[in-house]
């Protein structure tokens, strides 16, 4: 079997979506399964002969780009996967034109969610919420939802359920030092990942500004990349006024080894998340025994095990409040999830055979 992957973003960009499809994407060799992936130009990829990158970083000039290299290889394999957003048109329409089934992973649907966040003009707002609405209307033979919250939240939508397939992603468990936590003397708190809109950090700085302000031997860290470059210099504008530059660190996405070293050395992980489809964040941070201070949003109650405190809501006074508990060591408990790369292939590979009979 040969599988059309088109992304619009797939590794070195970070993001949980792409760590999903480079973990299964690595896994399928074993399998005996071939793959092509087309995606979006990053300066750091390697070229390799299974990778086609599109002459663009934009992922809106990517669903116009990419469709001419999807009808030619379209043509080539057995079935094509994407996944929202833009991806999904150039794919769907290269699949169906070749007669191939088509699967869309679908991360996280935000509906309503889309007018309420920040870091957009209304204008984009309901942009981004028609386009939605109109991939969701669109036939693909599978929906592949990453937690039952997806999946409940497709189906809310008009996405029939026999259309679902619920899949949790996977990590390689192997690779991460386990229960290795080892909690500073002072308060040290952690964000690390993608900077996105629906990651609650307009609300969580200012609270953590407050927090540091209140207790003089805290410190925060950034752990993040320097795109979308206009929410990275919002984070730095709002650092440097405060006064906090000291406090408050920002640094470069690490290495994997560097990066669980940092984070077994926090008091907490913060994911104080409007929306979450997975959040491989919580996965790798539970795996290490690091506290998480979670919102409710999203697959995130389904997904946050071990030490743990969920934000009665995203607000400025919520956070203080739940920074306050964490630095008294007040946490909750339950058991940990573990989700295996090796487990996710195995129920992707069912999927497959299905989509055959």
């Amino acid at each position: 079997m040969k599988i059309l992957f088109v992304l619009e973003y797939y590794p070195p960009h970070i993001g949980g979506v792409e760590t999903l499809f480079e973990n299964l994407i690595t896994s399928l060799s074993n399998e005996k399964i071939d793959y092509k992936i087309i995606t979006t130009f990053h300066p750091d990829r390697s070229s390799s002969p299974n990778i086609t990158q599109v002459k663009c970083r934009n992922r809106y000039l990517f669903s116009l780009f990419a469709l001419y290299h999807c009808f030619q290889q379209a043509k080539e394999v057995d079935l094509v996967h994407t996944t929202s957003y833009n991806a999904a048109i150039p794919a769907f329409f290269a699949a169906k034109y070749r007669k191939k089934k088509i699967i869309i992973t679908f991360h996280e649907v935000w509906g309503n969610l889309w007018l309420r966040l920040p870091f957009m003009n209304p204008i984009s707002k309901i942009g981004h919420f028609l386009f939605e609405q109109f991939i969701l209307k669109l036939p693909f033979d599978i929906f592949h939802a990453p937690s039952q919250s997806t999946a409940k939240t497709l189906e809310s939508h008009g996405v029939k359920a026999k259309k679902i397939t619920q899949i949790y992603p996977g990590i390689n468990l192997d690779q991460i030092p386990k229960d290795t936590w080892a909690p500073p003397r002072e308060p040290m708190f952690t964000y690390f990942g993608r900077l996105g809109i629906s990651k609650g950090l307009k609300i969580m700085l200012p609270a953590v500004i407050n927090y540091l302000q209140q207790n003089p031997t805290a410190e925060f860290q950034f752990i993040i990349p320097r795109r979308p470059k206009k929410i990275f210099l919002w984070i730095q504008r709002k650092i440097k006024k405060a006064r906090m530059t000291g406090r408050i660190q920002i640094y470069p996405i690490q290495e994997q080894e560097k990066l669980f070293e940092t984070l077994s050395k926090s008091t907490a992980i913060i994911i104080p998340s409007h929306s979450e489809g997975f959040c491989f964040a919580a996965t790798e941070a539970q795996a290490i025994g690091v506290p998480i201070l979670a919102s409710k949003n999203g697959s995130l109650p389904e997904v946050v095990g071990g030490l743990h405190n969920f934000l009665s809501e995203i607000s400025h006074d919520a956070l203080i409040y739940n920074l306050t508990k964490a630095q008294e060591g007040h946490w909750k408990e339950k058991a940990k999830r573990e989700f295996q790369t090796k487990e996710f292939v195995k129920e992707y590979v069912w999927m497959l055979k299905k989509m055959n009979e």
